[in-house]
């Protein structure tokens, strides 16, 4: 049996002329594949860094309402309003914020001052990262430790505020998460304070002398309070990328002004979207035409290589013998020229993805699918027309190496 493998191998390494250019041409075709997809990583890669993985694009900041005579600074009631609106244009989950601020400083026995900023919302980490107020631990990129805010009783008074009581507030400072989207919609300093719902409304009573519902309730219904208006902005995260834009637009839709990052990005998504369509055509081009000469020349190598099948068939060889002989051939010839193709891949995607190296996997699938397919039509379908023909009309094909 070995003998005989032997020989069938010998047969079919006598026209390996023709099937050394096809490994040339595939290991050219998969080399120039190889360089387009990796550029085509590099766009996505920078898309994802831009766009899909910047959490900033994915929130929408309201910044007031505008009414057909009027334009107003947002309420409480608003947040309720701007979700839904965002919502009914999105696929998946919408949440929001509402960031508040004191209109007025406050001291602190540090011998620091703030400013005093509220956030209203069941999950706040999306706008402020994993460092987060809670009751009284606060946040604040100024000094940290203990302090003891000095909340002013205040009154009206000549178009201002006075205040002759203070109630001392104990709280915890921490440092705030660095690289968090408030950062980049509401930028702060040393004297911002951050506070969670419960701390804010507790400051804001004492501070007026009222409930905090009493103080909602006047806010929303424009009653005189001696011009303080805290609700600065509302924050809207949309989970997908794709519902922001929708999202956004059925806010302003509703009346109210946003603003919103992705809008920033138009261009930059565009410009590589192109690129990656141009890179996609590349590609495929260079497939149809690599994949049409590999063929070619591997149709010439069965042609001529037909006159020796009808020798090993006139001398009693199997055809499944011959055909697995032939087949281990042309398959050791492809995967030598696929196998430094896609290490080359790989390295290149380490060097350009970084820990994002697995996003290559496609691309060398679509390499496999390539292999598997010039593999099968040289292997299986051309082959096995070849062995097809009776014997003596093999025998009596050109003697090309008589």
């Amino acid at each position: 049996m070995a003998a005989d493998k032997s020989s069938v191998d010998l047969a079919a390494g006598r026209s390996s002329r023709y099937l050394r250019a096809v490994s040339v041409l595939f290991a050219s075709t998969l080399l120039l594949v190889v360089l387009v997809l990796l550029f085509v990583e590099a766009q996505q890669a920078q898309i994802r860094r831009h766009l899909a993985d910047n959490r900033n694009v994915h929130i929408i900041q309201v910044t007031y309402h505008s009414g057909e005579s009027d334009v107003r600074s947002l309420n409480f009631s608003d947040l309720d309003t701007v979700v839904d609106a965002a919502q009914s244009s999105s696929k998946h989950r919408v949440s929001g914020v509402i960031y508040a601020a004191l209109p007025f400083g406050i001291s602190a026995d540090n011998g620091e001052s703030y400013f005093v900023e509220g956030f209203i919302g069941s999950d706040l980490s999306w706008l402020l990262g994993e460092t987060v107020p809670s009751g009284d631990s606060v946040v604040s990129p100024g000094p940290q430790g203990s302090a003891v805010l000095q909340v002013p009783v205040i009154t009206a008074q000549g178009g201002g505020f006075s205040a002759d009581q203070y109630v001392d507030r104990p709280v915890v400072i921490h440092p705030p998460s660095s690289k968090v989207p408030l950062d980049v919609f509401a930028p702060r300093n040393s004297m911002s304070l951050a506070v969670d719902a419960e701390t804010f409304s507790d400051i804001v009573s004492t501070s007026l002398g009222v409930s905090w519902a009493e103080f909602v309730d006047d806010h929303d219904a424009g009653a005189d309070l001696s011009g303080i208006s805290v609700v600065n902005s509302i924050f809207v995260h949309v989970d997908s990328l794709s519902d922001v834009v929708p999202a956004a637009e059925a806010i302003e839709a509703g009346g109210f002004d946003v603003s919103y990052a992705l809008k920033a990005f138009d261009n930059l998504a565009g410009t590589a979207s192109t690129a990656t369509y141009v890179a996609i055509g590349i590609v495929v081009l260079t497939l149809i035409g690599g994949t049409t000469l590999i063929l070619v020349n591997g149709r010439s190598y069965l042609r001529l290589a037909r006159r020796d099948m009808g020798v090993l068939l006139h001398h009693g060889y199997k055809r499944s013998l011959i055909a697995s002989r032939y087949r281990a051939r042309i398959l050791r010839v492809l995967v030598r020229a696929a196998v430094p193709a896609t290490v080359l891949m790989l390295a290149g995607s380490v060097a350009v993805l970084g820990p994002h190296w697995w996003y290559a996997v496609p691309s060398v699938v679509v390499m496999g699918a390539v292999l598997a397919t010039v593999y099968t039509v040289l292997g299986y379908w051309m082959l096995g027309r070849c062995l097809s023909v009776p014997v003596l009309s093999l025998l009596k094909h050109e003697l090309e190496f008589s």
